[in-house]
């Protein structure tokens, strides 16, 4: 039987368990002292067919894995929103609004994503 390895209690855990029928779900703990052993060796460890993880885990163990490839495409698309809290005046809305608006036509959330040199990510522009 196959494996596919999540983070646990990642988005790709929980696409993963609602999606996958034919594979068994390995998932992988996620704490800040094992996660550059678990990049180096998430799927040898536990003989993992395959690994599932946003681009920013993804990437980096793939390029640390011989062997290992990104399968082009997406499995998820986790989607990143501002908020403020209930009962907010209108005003606060519209400068949440022109915060938003102003990063996206600045492209600040890009020059972020180019500076750490991420792969697989699309950044709103709209």
């Amino acid at each position: 039987m196959s494996a596919a390895g999540p983070w646990r209690f990642a988005p790709s855990d929980r696409v993963l368990t609602r999606e996958i029928k034919a594979a068994e779900i390995v998932r992988i703990p996620l704490s800040a002292p094992r996660l550059r052993l678990m990049r180096l060796n998430c799927c040898t460890q536990v003989r993992q067919t395959v690994f599932g993880a946003d681009s920013g885990v993804g990437y980096p163990a793939a390029e640390a894995l011989p062997g290992a490839k990104i399968v082009p495409g997406a499995f998820a698309l986790v989607r990143v929103a501002a908020a403020r809290p209930k009962g907010r005046s209108a005003a606060a809305q519209a400068a949440l609004a022109t915060l938003v608006d102003g990063t996206k036509q600045t492209g600040v959330v890009q020059k972020a994503v180019d500076a750490k040199s991420l792969k697989g990510v699309d950044v709103a522009t709209q």
